[in-house]
């Protein structure tokens, strides 16, 4: 998507950058690794934004999840689309908190909670291509990506998938050595993305 121009300094700082999160990742494999967000940091800050949004913007940056449109630094988008604020509007209405039986408590609803996502963080937990094959075995699973994502990118996700193996064979291939076929998806008529499965997995890349 020309985020990043060839051969300019850029591009040469992240490619020594990727160089070393690779070396990292062949040692040992964590679902986070702060020095391989480095070269993530690097696109999103410095990266090819749409001029006429990036002079309007104050401290601009590429939106994280969204490639198409700029951000402000230093959240870059992270905190969520806009259309959050009406989600928070909503979800603290005095009414809204009576229905969820809130009435009695000091309750504020937030779409970010830096506590709560510190919680979250199992650091050396497995990666998911380590956990998701045996999980296939016993449940069915949808896995998706937006086709503008940076921070979840698609290529990532159909890369592990393309060499994942799951249910006694790799990526989306079947016992006769095809693959199977992606289906686009449609909705009212416009193209919205997508669709492949295979053996208990479906993924869908939105456009």
């Amino acid at each position: 998507n020309n985020l990043v121009k060839n051969n300019s300094l850029l591009y040469t700082d992240i490619r020594q950058r990727v160089v070393e999160c690779q070396q990292l990742l062949s040692k040992e494999v964590h679902i986070s690794v702060n020095e391989c967000f480095l070269s993530f940091d690097q696109i999103i800050y410095n990266g090819e934004m749409h001029e006429h949004d990036a002079e309007n913007t104050k401290d601009p940056c590429i939106d994280s999840y969204d490639i198409r449109r700029v951000a402000t630094k230093p959240y870059c988008g992270t905190k969520g689309p806009s259309e959050l604020e009406y989600v928070s509007a909503y979800l603290n209405r005095p009414d809204v908190l009576s229905h969820l039986h809130l009435n009695d408590k000091n309750f504020f609803w937030s779409d970010v909670s830096d506590p709560v996502s510190t919680a979250f963080q199992a650091l050396n937990s497995k990666p998911s291509i380590s956990l998701l094959p045996d999980l296939l075995r016993r449940i069915p699973a949808v896995l998706y990506s937006g086709e503008y994502d940076l921070i979840c990118n698609h290529l990532s996700t159909e890369i592990m998938l393309d060499n994942m193996t799951w249910n006694d064979e790799i990526g989306f291939s079947v016992r006769n050595g095809t693959v199977t076929p992606t289906h686009l998806w449609n909705v009212d008529g416009e193209s919205a993305g997508r669709i492949r499965y295979a053996r208990n997995l479906t993924y869908i890349l939105f456009y």
